[in-house]
């Protein structure tokens, strides 16, 4: 996996044709504009790619203005890139079980040309991802890459594969 920006809030990597988005914290309007400003579609070989968002620290659903700031900022404008996006929000809390409605709520309301899924582990998405995408990849969407991505968000360090 190579880790392309890394902030305070969230680190976004690509391994193969997956996007992946890893908040440490709450989704915050800056942290929406790291990843509008990041120019993700250099890093990207096919025409489009699968996105996987984890949220692990979610501690309350996000406010009106990162809502529409996801809508508007990272929905509308990536929209053509995408063939599908997972939400990954881990735990059973109140707030992240609030968070993943929230976050289904706005896919729900939002207009896009892609496949959308909010799931609880890793394990989910990238199994849906097996039922939705159409790249390469598929066959290698096992434990490796489950494997890199639980690295990925757990890390610092710079994963190459």
């Amino acid at each position: 996996m190579r880790k392309i920006i890394s902030s305070k809030e969230l680190d976004i990597g690509i391994i193969s044709d997956v996007v992946v988005l890893h908040y440490k914290d709450n989704a915050t309007v800056e942290g929406i504009q790291i990843i509008s400003n990041a120019q993700i579609e250099q890093y990207i070989t096919n025409e489009k790619v699968d996105v996987v968002v984890v949220l692990d620290q979610v501690s309350k659903p996000p406010n009106e203005e990162v809502r529409k700031k996801i809508q508007n900022d990272i929905l509308n404008h990536f929209a053509k890139k995408i063939n599908a996006l997972a939400f990954v929000i881990r735990g059973n809390s109140f707030f992240k079980v609030g968070a993943r409605a929230v976050i289904s709520g706005i896919l729900l309301f939002t207009k896009v040309s892609f496949s959308t899924k909010v799931v609880s582990t890793i394990d989910e998405a990238l199994t849906w991802l097996k039922t939705v995408t159409s790249h390469d990849y598929v066959d290698q969407l096992n434990q490796d890459i489950r494997t890199d991505i639980e690295f990925f968000c757990k890390t610092k360090e710079t994963i190459t594969s």
